[in-house]
């Protein structure tokens, strides 16, 4: 039954990756590409330490701006030996995927395996990261293996399990800086167990790769931490009363908000936890999981398709399914009324509803969020490619123009570029500060989301020379539809004619262009 169980799940995974491909490939007229722009930010470090030695964003020098530390290194190693490849984020995504599979036959009883494998694909979701093409897939797979062990849902050899936790740690920091949570949580958990040793193995595996390679990048002249990090952490204004709520419940439930399904997990372990149908041995798991569901809520970010939170989802439905009491629940079915069995299965969908609608959404959006990257980041790089390689240019997103061009890249978010981030962390983010500096740095042109920041920033008053906004439905992936282009150094009226020239012979169809001149 393991093997049959397995052979399905893996059946069913690779068959819904092979219908998302065909549908990424078929929205993008056979062109492949990833949900987000920053899978193309690790593939542009990884390409450019492979071909010419430099951990950056560009060949031109070091930046320190990636979520995980890991990631980019597996992709030089692939880059090493393989070559540069667009697919090569794609084929580890499935490899991973498939091994979380894999792992869970291994780790629960075939049903529970079977059931977590189809859940983790559908409701992780792994199959919709595997289109993300970052490293979310291999941070979940680590979070699970690493909590399996620490929990003791598989015991080891003394002798092998205290170096593998190690091991795991490690793997799972370096993966995401998010699996700090998890390695404190987990290490406390093997104190109070009066287990030492492990405790400190964890922690120490855990801080090994964020400690290292903070200090290479502070030897490099960047952060400890990475500027993506840096600048996207919350932060608790302990000064006034909001920010005291925030420390003490509000932020949490702000987070779990925005994203329901994170409610609907935290509701589903307090009830395994209270009631009997969670098996005794299976409670910890069940709280230790909530732990790290609720630092995630507190302290990371949420959605930007699905991606910040998935590891924490993964890793409840996990420890749901494992700590789950079906003989509790087989005898509450068989002893309730009809009109109790009615009652519970609409409890249970509306409790559920959240989780099954996420798991959804992100899967069906796939193929949507890959076409808008290709109208507006793949196009913004192909514009830079056929008239500004090698030249200076002013970004938001830079991921696109960096992996495919050789262009010098003043980022204005602060990833690629550590003046505007000093200039957002010093708050000292203001368009003269920003338009001195780009000038100081021979930026010539820039292609930005102007709307966004006139609202968020500031207006920029650099020469709009023309505008491509995306059609059809709502936004689901790109930080703003509109992308406007900018002459700075460079002669408005040819920038004018090349956006013009571009526009025409380039642009997908369902891309609205205009060229703007300035009011009399």
């Amino acid at each position: 039954m393991r093997l049959k169980l397995l052979t399905l799940s893996l059946a069913v995974y690779l068959l819904g990756f092979a219908l998302l491909l065909c549908a990424v490939l078929r929205a993008n007229l056979g062109h492949f590409e990833y949900v987000t722009d920053d899978a193309y930010i690790h593939m542009a470090v990884a390409k450019n330490f492979a071909l010419y030695g430099v951990f950056g964003i560009t060949r031109y020098g070091f930046t320190s701006s990636l979520s995980s530390i890991l990631w980019p290194w597996l992709l030089v190693g692939w880059y090493k030996v393989v070559g540069v490849s667009l697919y090569a984020s794609l084929i580890l995504n499935v490899l991973f995927a498939l091994t979380l599979a894999v792992s869970s036959f291994y780790l629960l009883p075939p049903r529970r395996a079977f059931l977590f494998s189809i859940a983790a694909a559908f409701l992780g979701s792994t199959l919709s990261l595997t289109f993300v093409g970052l490293e979310h897939n291999l941070h979940a797979l680590t979070t699970v293996l690493l909590f399996a062990l620490a929990i003791g849902i598989v015991r080891l050899d003394r002798r092998v399990e205290v170096p593998l936790l190690f091991v795991l740690a490690a793997l799972n920091t370096g993966a995401r800086y998010e699996g700090m949570a998890a390695v404190l949580i987990l290490s406390a958990y093997r104190l109070l167990k009066r287990d030492v040793v492990s405790a400190l193995v964890i922690l120490l595996g855990g801080l090994l790769p964020v400690v290292a390679y903070g200090l290479w990048s502070v030897s490099n002249g960047w952060y400890f931490l990475p500027t993506s990090v840096l600048t996207k952490a919350y932060r608790f204004n302990l000064t006034t009363p909001t920010g005291w709520a925030d420390l003490l419940f509000l932020k949490a439930f702000r987070t779990s908000l925005k994203m329901p399904a994170l409610y609907s997990l935290w509701l589903l372990s307090l009830l395994l936890l209270g009631t009997s149908l969670s098996r005794t041995d299976g409670k910890p798991a069940v709280l230790l999981s909530l732990l790290v569901l609720t630092a995630h809520l507190y302290f990371g970010n949420v959605h930007w398709f699905y991606r910040y939170e998935a590891y924490a989802v993964i890793l409840s439905l996990f420890s749901a399914i494992y700590a789950l009491n079906t003989e509790t629940l087989s005898r509450l079915w068989s002893q309730i009324s009809t009109g109790g069995r009615v009652a519970l299965s609409l409890f249970t969908l509306l409790l559920l509803f959240p989780i099954l609608s996420r798991g959804l959404l992100a899967i069906v959006q796939v193929p949507g969020a890959t076409h808008e990257m290709w109208r507006q980041d793949n196009q913004v790089a192909a514009f830079v490619k056929r008239y500004y390689d090698g030249r200076t240019v002013v970004l938001n997103d830079v991921g696109h123009v960096a992996f495919y061009t050789d262009a010098r890249i003043i980022d204005l978010w602060g990833l690629a570029t550590l003046e505007t981030a000093r200039m957002l962390l010093e708050r000292r983010y203001t368009w003269e500060n920003v338009d001195s500096f780009v000038r100081e740095s021979g930026g010539e042109v820039a292609m930005l989301y102007g709307d966004v920041f006139a609202k968020r920033y500031f207006p920029i008053l650099w020469e709009e020379v023309g505008m491509w906004h995306l059609l059809g439905g709502p936004r689901l992936i790109v930080g703003s539809k509109n992308v406007y282009f900018y002459a700075i150094t460079e002669d408005p009226d040819l920038l004018r004619r090349r956006f013009e020239e571009f526009s025409r012979e380039e642009l997908p169809r369902d891309v609205y262009w205009e060229v703007l001149t300035p009011s009399p």
